[in-house]
């Protein structure tokens, strides 16, 4: 947004009127000369515009592609397989855990087909749900399927299937891959059993990749307004607390825990939990940010570690807690502190998990910082091409009223802004406004 002009003093302007009682006007032969470098004035304006309609498109350009570069660089950090397809199976992109997971370097994924790394005996089944999720008879899917990846091993893995809501183009479906854990097999459902999303899904592994694939979803829609950074925490906070089995209440804190620049939480348990820490000035949060590293315990109202906040605990609803320290491009660091009303949660499998969506908490703090530096960049950017077309106006009104040269009339434009004591920026909307007292004085000055 341009700042609204300057109003200069009228007594300023008074006091340049006296000074130029009885000066000359200029001669009218210069005229001829005047409109000639009224159009060379013209034609560097235009130039100014074209540059700030180019300038403004990039710009339109970056900030559009935001959500796409900001899903990428959430679904790269992860270590679980997250693919991109169209509904025929074609991969559009695919994240470092799947590259590995299918035998190829990521940047080779891209056009081929998802369903030629699967068993003969899978590709129905794959296909099948490929269709459901085109065709909008599935939301959300799982097929079980082995993967005869290019390496070698073969793979039986549990895919978690959705459309891309976001996508304003063809159907777009992403692919969350989880792996069996080695001497197991996915007997139930069989390999290649297509299974609803909203039916019980075996195992815990199935159960956390569809919480992770729902929380990773929503993460990348987020609307990212840079300008309350406590509200979209408490956003984040709301929506990755069911991606962490068996938490409670979950709080997201930025900077030192004793003096947090932010902190957010879903929840009152967490508030009161995060209050006792920073009365006592210890607790998990505290280690983890100062480590810098998982701190996890099983029951935090018998652990030794932290006697002060032991004191201050004065229910159970906090038992088990899980912090997981994640650092900002600025040098700061993110504590995601979540936790449990039961004992002895969170094992090794959800300290994983924890890990996985700090660091996606952390890009997408890392994009809003980026995409408010980008909008002031854009601002200052569009402010200060608009105030050249201004000034270039300015200049054409002066050579067309008295002649001058463009670097005459500029030179006069700088002047008058220096004894009036105003921005050229602020005097050139003056200029071309037509204000008769300013007209008066550059006239003569």
């Amino acid at each position: 947004m341009v700042d609204p002009p300057v109003q200069v003093d009228s007594t300023v302007i008074a006091a340049a009127l006296d000074r130029l009682r009885g000066a000359a006007l200029v001669p009218e032969e210069q005229l001829s000369e005047a409109v000639t470098e009224l159009g060379v004035a013209y034609e560097e304006l235009r130039v100014a515009e074209e540059e700030l309609r180019t300038h403004q498109e990039t710009i339109a350009e970056l900030l559009a592609g935001d959500q796409r570069r900001r899903e990428h660089q959430l679904a790269d950090m992860l270590p679980v397989a997250l693919l991109q397809t169209d509904t025929e199976g074609q991969i559009l992109h695919g994240n470092p855990a799947a590259a590995q997971m299918l035998g190829l370097p990521a940047a080779r994924l891209a056009r081929r087909v998802l369903p030629a790394w699967v068993d003969l005996a899978d590709r129905g089944p794959l296909r099948r749900a490929l269709s459901a999720l085109a065709t909008g008879e599935r939301g959300e899917i799982q097929v079980d399927v082995t993967l005869r990846g290019r390496d070698g091993p073969v793979r039986p893995v549990r895919l978690f299937g959705w459309v891309d809501a976001a996508s304003t183009g063809p159907v777009v479906v992403r692919w969350l891959g989880i792996e069996a854990p080695e001497g197991s097999s996915t007997t139930a459902p069989p390999s290649g059993a297509a299974v609803a999303a909203t039916e019980p899904v075996a195992g815990e592994a199935g159960a956390t990749g569809m919480a992770m694939a729902q929380a990773f979803a929503e993460l990348v829609l987020l609307p990212l307004e840079s300008g309350d950074d406590h509200r979209l925490l408490q956003r984040i906070a709301t929506v990755i607390r069911g991606a962490v089995p068996g938490a409670t209440a979950l709080s997201i804190n930025v900077g030192p825990p004793v003096e947090p620049q932010l902190l957010a939480s879903d929840d009152t348990v967490a508030q009161v939990f995060d209050g006792r820490q920073l009365a006592a000035g210890q607790g998990p949060c505290q280690d983890a940010y100062e480590q810098r590293a998982v701190v996890v315990t099983a029951d935090v109202t018998t652990d030794v570690r932290w006697p002060r906040l032991r004191r201050l605990l004065t229910d159970d609803s906090v038992r088990s807690v899980l912090a997981v320290p994640a650092q900002l491009p600025d040098d700061r660091w993110v504590v995601l502190n979540v936790y449990s009303d039961r004992p002895a949660v969170f094992t090794g499998d959800s300290v994983r998990l924890g890990e996985m969506v700090a660091a996606a908490v952390a890009a997408i703090l890392r994009e809003v910082a980026e995409r408010a530096a980008l909008g002031q960049l854009a601002a200052n950017l569009e402010r200060a091409l608009m105030s050249r077309a201004v000034i270039d106006q300015a200049k054409g009104v002066i050579i067309a009223r008295t002649g001058v040269s463009a670097e005459d009339a500029f030179a006069r434009l700088s002047r008058l802004s220096q004894a009036l004591n105003v921005k050229l920026r602020d005097l050139a909307p003056m200029v071309v406004a037509g204000h008769p007292d300013v007209l008066t004085i550059l006239d003569h000055i």
